[in-house]
């Protein structure tokens, strides 16, 4: 080889070297310009470390700024995105374990993979604590002539599975939906059948790259709700509906931060109008009050993000609406303050299971038992206190004297002798140690708990038998 090939050749290595540590340095030359965007998911961003601060040389430096350079460098999301892009178009997988990868560029949340392979199902027990909860909710709202619906929005996969990875095999087992499903007819509960009503429909009416359904579906939704409710409102049948292609999905947004393809979703006209009042001005917010001149009535709706797009339709047909993503629900305050004509409690498949974990802030309901009571000498605990202006009794039941739809009733007699009984919660308690199905929780008011000594007899009804499991003598007005 000749000098001047040798000089040619270490001119262009030279060029190839500059150009790599170019590139090596861009994440560094552009930080303060092009690293300060947050990231897909909404998580606050580090501050720089200093190495001197306070008069203290910090141990730390070196680690923190570490943590600081990773979350900050420049062209973060774009490297993340790309990334994301090749792991998924290529290979099929997620870059992400809060998604999955479908075919056909379809997303999934992986939060609901449990109920999609029928894995760790509740219990019958578990199931019959949500749907009594549930019931109970439904009779404190009927007690004062209100209506009350509840309905459960199917996971995207629950309805369309056909773009799920082949590798993710569903169990054959029952899904909780189902199985709660089959549990609130029981429990005669006024139950909208989403996942009945939107596998009937021939299009696909959620979104391929969010969580949620499409607009339209949330129309068809609305309606099926309204109609529960016994509301006369606009179906919105026959609306001018415009679709752009402009709705960035939720899943999308996670997995590929910069490289988002926009897909096509309906828009509505607002036949009735409404605003915000208060603090809640987005539908993102957790507590939001709305009013509309045009609507009548009121109402009292309990929700999760399936309800951002029910919002706009249900706000309008209501002179005043409150709507809550707030646990638990503080069932008895708002009703005071809201007088709801409608109560709609909204909770997406995927956190069914808090149902039986969060009952609502509400005094428990007076029931009538028999005089024949079995008594039966039990490991079941009791204690009282006291939540706010309310007073509580908790504790776990002794499973020998169980089943699974036993309810439990609470009879309290204070030193006049007078007694009056009241049906709790059932509630699956869960913590580190140990997880139980059995648990029960109740509340009272402050004028329903008698001064002084409070004898609490603990009583399980199975069918038509009653047994008395525990008797507590104790002040609960402390």
């Amino acid at each position: 080889m000749g000098k001047e090939e040798k000089m040619k050749k270490n001119h262009w290595n030279l060029i190839y070297i500059t150009m790599v540590l170019f590139l090596c340095l861009l994440p560094f030359l552009f930080i303060g310009v092009a690293g300060k965007e947050q990231s897909g998911e909404s998580k606050r961003m580090t501050r720089m470390p200093k190495i001197y601060e306070k008069g203290t040389w910090k141990k730390d430096y070196f680690k923190n700024m570490g943590s600081w350079f990773e979350e900050n460098f420049a062209f973060r999301q774009e490297m993340v995105s790309a990334n994301a892009r090749i792991l998924s178009d290529i290979f099929g997988v997620s870059a992400t374990e809060k998604v999955v990868t479908g075919t056909d560029g379809w997303l999934y949340y992986s939060s609901t993979l449990n109920d999609y392979k029928g894995e760790k199902v509740l219990s019958d027990r578990g199931i019959f604590n949500i749907a009594r909860t549930i019931a109970l909710m439904q009779k404190r709202v009927e007690q004062d002539g209100k209506h009350f619906v509840f309905t459960v929005p199917p996971n995207k996969n629950t309805l369309y599975d056909k773009n799920m990875p082949y590798y993710e095999k569903k169990t054959g087992i029952s899904s909780n939906l189902k199985k709660l499903t089959k549990e609130l007819k029981s429990q005669k509960v006024n139950y909208v059948d989403l996942y009945k009503l939107f596998h009937s429909q021939k299009e696909v009416l959620y979104l391929k790259r969010d969580s949620h359904w499409n607009n339209k579906g949330a129309v068809l939704a609305y309606n099926a709700i309204m109609d529960a409710a016994k509301w006369p409102h606009n179906r919105y049948k026959n609306v001018k509906v415009k679709v752009r292609k402009d709705n960035i999905g939720d899943l999308a947004r996670m997995l590929y931060p910069k490289m988002v393809k926009p897909e096509k979703n309906q828009y509505y006209p607002q036949i009735f109008p409404y605003h915000y009042i208060g603090k809640g001005q987005d539908v993102e917010d957790s507590d939001i009050s709305t009013i509309s001149e045009n609507g009548s009535g009121s109402l009292l709706m309990y929700r999760d993000s399936f309800g951002n797009t029910l919002l706009p339709f249900m706000a309008g047909e209501f002179s005043k609406a409150k709507f809550s993503k707030l646990v638990p629900y503080y069932l008895d305050q708002e009703i005071e303050e809201c007088d709801p004509d409608v109560v709609v409690v909204e909770k997406v498949e995927r956190h069914l299971n808090t149902m039986g974990m969060q009952p609502p802030m509400m005094e428990s309901l007076k029931v009538k038992t028999g005089n024949h009571v079995i008594k039966k000498q039990s490991f079941t605990t009791f204690r009282e206190g006291k939540i706010g202006n309310m007073y509580m009794a908790m504790g776990q039941l002794d499973t020998r004297y169980t089943r699974k739809d036993t309810r439990i009733y609470l009879k309290i007699t204070g030193k006049n002798k007078k007694s009056k009984t009241y049906e709790a919660f059932p509630v699956s308690m869960q913590n580190k140690k140990k997880s139980t199905d059995y648990g029960y929780q109740l509340y009272l008011n402050e004028e329903s708990v008698p001064s002084g000594s409070v004898k609490t007899e603990i009583l399980l009804k199975n069918g038509k038998q009653l047994l008395a499991v525990k008797t507590d003598q104790s002040v609960w007005k402390k």
